[in-house]
């Protein structure tokens, strides 16, 4: 008698540990679906302005510098409307794999809607910030030519920062700024960049 308890015992246990398991796991991909953007799989814009706030302060305490870019596909309406939203889709993908490529592990890339993404270069000034965006415009043509993009260039540091908000509204106005440039005519390649 005493074996079959001990035996409904272990079963028990190893049941609970099982439960214990599986929760934990569930845990740790609930974490991941609220941080990430569920069609792009960067950061969606809740983790980003976390993110955001975090590199600030510490760009702050290391007196380096950092730069926000704030990037659009040009004309994504029409890109929707003449390919489809499939196709609307797979060019937010891309652009979300084309980001992540250009960036290194200490970049952040996120999605914050529609095809507004955003990437936080830590420790880069502005000749940086233009580096990565050659690169990620030679990537970006390479994989669809079609694709146009407008980027606000955004820079803060290393002694005078600017709060989250306020240096995502600048590389926001940036981006909107190049985005009418290229609508009336003044870009002469597929993608262009606001800088101050």
């Amino acid at each position: 008698m005493m074996a079959e308890i001990e035996t409904v015992k272990e079963r028990a246990v190893r049941y609970a540990r099982s439960l214990e398991e599986k929760v934990a796991e569930r845990t740790r991909e609930l974490e991941t679906l609220s941080r990430h953007d569920a069609l792009t799989g960067v950061l969606n814009r809740r983790a980003f302005d976390e993110a955001l706030r975090l590199e600030i302060t510490r760009a702050k305490r290391g007196a380096k510098p950092l730069v926000l870019l704030y990037v659009d596909i040009d004309d994504f309406k029409a890109v929707n409307d003449a390919r489809g939203h499939q196709k609307g889709d797979e060019a937010l993908r891309l652009l979300a794999d084309v980001l992540t490529e250009a960036s290194r592990e200490s970049d952040i890339v996120a999605r914050l809607g529609g095809d507004e993404f955003c990437v936080v270069l830590p420790g880069v000034d502005l000749e940086g910030a233009n580096e990565y965006c050659e690169r990620l415009i030679r990537t970006l043509r390479t994989r669809d030519p079609t694709l146009a993009l407008s980027i606000g260039v955004s820079p803060t540091g290393p002694l005078e920062f600017e709060e989250p908000e306020q240096l995502l509204h600048a590389a926001d106005m940036r981006m909107y700024e190049e985005k009418a440039r290229h609508h009336d005519g003044l870009h002469p390649d597929a993608a262009g960049l606001a800088v101050s």
